[in-house]
């Protein structure tokens, strides 16, 4: 391996380390939004969020924020900033609740 490589290798690293912090930092975040009043949030996504958190308890903005197949990659919190989003969602937590194939 190159200097010129070990360069970007080190580059690369210090860019994923900066990543996951700032990951950790919104689901954090997120995690204190998803235990506030849910009148904080449009009722569809209130839902959603209080799906996720009867199902999955303290990772529930970890699955909110982690891009999912079923729903072509994007993340559920974002896929449930509509109604018909948040219905998508709520299909997939039922899903996942009752251990229903897709």
């Amino acid at each position: 391996m190159s200097l010129e490589e070990c360069t970007s290798l080190a580059a690369i690293l210090a860019e994923l380390t900066v990543a996951r912090e700032r990951d950790g930092e919104l689901l954090t975040r997120l995690t204190r939004l998803l235990n506030a009043p849910s009148s904080d949030l449009p009722p569809h996504l209130a839902k959603v969020c209080a799906q996720a958190i009867e199902l999955f308890a303290e990772d529930a903005a970890r699955f909110l924020t982690t891009p999912h197949w079923e729903l072509q990659g994007e993340r559920p919190i974002l896929v449930a900033q509509t109604p018909d989003g948040a219905e998508r969602v709520e299909d997939l937590l039922g899903r996942i609740t009752y251990g229903i194939p897709a």
